[in-house]
């Protein structure tokens, strides 16, 4: 970007509510780069409109807008969508240390938690997480029934067993047998692999019936959370400025002039910057009394006059040398630079001198339609 850009961005934001609501909109971060010379947010300024009306929700700087939460009122119940331009934009003004500058800015849409309970959920048809979410709940459901039959069927063998042990135990006192001594087995016994398990105790069926609950919980959650969430961002928005510069490669080296005499030299003048760029040339500590004497004529690479004049008169101020047209990034242009002493300069300029500098100036091409520098 540069001073007097703009850029806008349209945001849509569809509120599920059953009653009146509030929506909230913040700037949530900005972070200006390390090592900037100044902070690109101080200067750049934000605005949301609200489409449907044109009115300006809230206006200002990246930097005082932070954290400074407006709000926007939601009638009636339904899906009611909200249109809004975020449009940023850098002033004019603003000067050259702002060049190659950047920031990085969040932007937060919420509903606060005091609202929460208005927001209805937004059928999200054919949302895979749904599907998702819906199959665990009925996978669980599913664990936990198998778990119980299975249970009960155990309970039941083992019931059974049981009372058949019991049975026999009783028929083998009655007749006096006597049999191994309590606590042993007849060698090579082993228990059968078959045999029920006990029934689990009240803690146990406390457990299974936490375990269940859980999980049926955290799936009904996730459904929530996919159906009710009441946030939406724009994070990572980045701005970034570009730079103007131009170098300047030439110059006269010392000669002697005499009046009728004019000396030339050619000047290459290069777009260093990132952006299109407008070049002036000019005159600057012109010094010495021979300056009084001297004429100057600067053309650019197709022959055009770009300026003619008396040297003293080139000196930005009053006076310059233009390019016809914008560099671009990257681009060089050749000019040429005449001094000619006139040829009615009388013996009162022998023995004197001039020096100076010249000097280029560029300003940007963009939102310069008058090629102000």
């Amino acid at each position: 970007m540069l001073p007097g850009d703009a850029a806008s961005q349209n945001i849509e934001l569809d509120v599920s509510h059953k009653a009146a609501v509030t929506v909230q909109f913040e700037v949530e971060r900005v972070e200006d780069r390390a090592g900037d010379t100044a902070n690109l947010s101080e200067v750049l300024q934000l605005r949301v409109v609200d489409r449907s009306t044109g009115a300006v929700v809230v206006q200002g700087t990246a930097a005082d807008l932070l954290g400074r939460a407006v709000s926007v009122e939601v009638d009636g119940e339904g899906v009611s969508r909200l249109s809004w331009a975020v449009e940023a934009s850098l002033p004019a003004s603003m000067g050259n240390e702002y060049q190659n500058v950047a920031c990085v800015v969040d932007l937060h849409w919420f509903v606060g938690a005091e609202d929460a309970s208005s927001l209805a959920p937004i059928p999200q048809t054919g949302d895979p997480l749904l599907w998702l979410l819906a199959m665990l709940v009925v996978a669980c459901a599913v664990a936990v029934a198998c778990f119980a039959a299975t249970r009960s069927r155990r309970v039941g063998a083992h019931e059974a067993a049981t009372g058949a042990a019991a049975g026999v135990a009783s028929g083998a006192a009655a007749r006096g047998l006597a049999g191994a001594s309590s606590g042993a087995s007849a060698p090579g016994s082993t228990e059968s692999a078959d045999e029920p398990r006990l029934p689990l105790g009240v803690k146990g069926r406390i457990a299974v019936a936490a375990v269940s609950a859980l999980l049926l919980v955290a799936a009904a959650a996730g459904i929530a959370w996919a159906m009710f969430w009441a946030h939406e961002r724009l994070p990572e928005n980045q701005f970034a400025t570009g730079s103007v510069s131009v170098s300047l490669v030439g110059g006269f080296d010392e000669v002697n002039i005499e009046p009728g005499k004019t000396v030339i030299e050619d000047f290459a003048v290069s777009n260093t910057g990132s952006v299109d760029s407008y070049w002036r040339m000019y005159l600057q500590d012109l010094q010495g009394d021979l300056a009084d004497a001297l004429e100057v004529t600067v053309l650019d690479e197709q022959g055009t006059v770009l300026y003619q004049g008396d040297a003293l008169s080139l000196d930005r101020g009053t006076a310059f040398a233009q390019g016809a047209e914008a560099l671009f990034p990257g681009e060089s242009e050749t000019f040429t630079v005449q001094v000619h002493m006139c040829e009615g300069a009388g013996n009162g300029y022998q023995g004197t001198c001039v020096t100076f500098d010249v000097g280029v100036d560029a300003v940007q091409a963009r939102n310069n339609e008058g090629r102000e520098f």
